[in-house]
């Protein structure tokens, strides 16, 4: 008897060593990580700094950034862009971009005049957003601060943030209250506060007020511009907290947030033989079966991927007949 309880002392001491050496092992396997990410990060920044100090890029940060002798800098977070938070004198902000590197955009000629570099930015805006505005409007005053002449630095800077969806939602639909304010570039890169997401998965069941703002949200998305807005990328970590009572939530990736022309030239990209076969993540559209090509009518709405993802059956059964975001997701349109 003393030998099994002797045995059984020895098996429990042997698995509370295993189980210290699993957790002392993922600790080290997460510390690895973590300042794998912070040096891919400060070699992210060191790179922008040099081109900047090269007199290669420009922006409203570049100063900010990268003259700061305290300057400190975070975890890199995810590997096809650039998702970086810094710190400056006790002030915490993302530095974001679609690629890594300032070379891996494409640069524009050398020697250019200002109306040629004007409309080539048009046209590029135009091609990223679909969007048929009046060439003044969609110029470089759109997405950039400086009214000045600018120089070579200035235009690759502007081209460079030109090709990246996100920057251009976050600029030209700034007056919609629903992204993130740029607070200022740096050749790239694009920065913007750190705002906190929400924990649930569920962020507007809280309340009814909550649910009607979020409401309020989804008709900001449709009408707001002259062509509605498709998000693509639906999620409940993708949804931050906003200061503004009206508007509490703000969309904090708009990398898959089109106009309705943007996501009419998507889908006429798309082969197919199937309504299946015509999806964008969370948008889907019709097969044209005659021409097999996908067509740039949307089977689904802003207003059924919320209700999909963010209202689960159980509060669709229980809720009250009264419960606004309830009777819309019945409808399933605005």
């Amino acid at each position: 008897m003393s030998e099994q309880v002797e045995c059984m002392a020895r098996l429990k001491v042997r698995r509370i060593l295993y189980v210290a050496l699993f957790a002392f092992l993922l600790l080290v396997y997460l510390a690895t990580i973590s300042n794998g990410r912070r040096r891919s990060a400060i070699k992210i920044v060191d790179a922008m700094c040099q081109k900047y100090m090269e007199g290669q890029l420009s922006g409203s940060y570049c100063e900010k950034i990268c003259s700061c002798k305290d300057l400190k800098v975070f975890a890199h977070s995810t590997s096809n862009k650039a998702v970086i938070q810094i710190e400056i004198d006790g002030e915490r902000f993302l530095l974001k971009s679609a690629k890594r590197y300032f070379d891996q955009f494409d640069m524009v000629p050398d020697f250019i005049s200002v109306a040629a570099f004007d409309s080539l930015l048009t046209d590029q805006i135009r091609s990223h957003t679909g969007l048929s505005l009046d060439g003044s409007l969609l110029g470089v005053k759109s997405i950039w601060s400086k009214q000045a002449v600018l120089s070579l630095a200035d235009r690759r800077s502007v081209w460079a943030l030109s090709s990246q969806e996100e920057y251009l939602n976050f600029k030209l639909f700034d007056f919609t209250g629903l992204f993130p304010k740029v607070i200022g570039t740096c050749g790239h890169m694009y920065a913007v506060p750190i705002v906190k997401a929400y924990a649930s998965q569920w962020p507007f069941l809280t309340s009814s007020s909550a649910a009607d703002k979020f409401i309020l949200t989804l008709r900001t998305l449709q009408y707001s511009h002259n062509e509605p807005l498709h998000w693509c990328d639906a999620s409940s970590l993708n949804l931050g907290f906003n200061d503004d009572p009206e508007f509490p939530y703000l969309i904090l990736d708009a990398d898959m947030l089109f106009t309705q022309s943007g996501f009419s030239s998507l889908m006429a990209k798309m082969p197919c033989q199937h309504d299946s076969d015509c999806y964008f993540f969370d948008c889907r559209a019709s097969c044209n079966r005659t021409a097999r090509w996908c067509s740039s009518r949307r089977l689904n709405s802003n207003v059924q991927v919320v209700c999909e993802k963010f209202v689960p059956w159980w509060y669709k059964k229980f809720a009250s007949s009264s419960d606004r975001l309830v009777a819309l997701c019945s409808k399933g349109s605005l």
